[in-house]
């Protein structure tokens, strides 16, 4: 189960630095707004990760860490 969970944040953790390289390509692009344009993609990147990501999945793989502490 370990080299199971390994790999899984191998993979996500390659799919992150794919998504952050095509962000900053997009970026590079634009020629109006990009500034704004790059925050919005870079937010989008960081809600998908953080919240659906280690969220919901992460409760399913890791469901002793998302315990609450009263």
């Amino acid at each position: 189960m370990f080299i199971l969970r390994l790999g899984l944040i191998i993979v996500l953790g390659t799919f992150s630095v794919w998504l952050i390289d095509q962000a900053v390509s997009l970026i590079q692009i634009w020629d109006d707004w990009s500034l704004i344009k790059g925050v919005a993609v870079l937010v989008g990147l960081y809600w998908l990760w953080y919240h659906f990501l280690l969220g919901r999945v992460g409760r399913k793989l890791w469901p002793m860490r998302h315990i609450d502490r009263d």
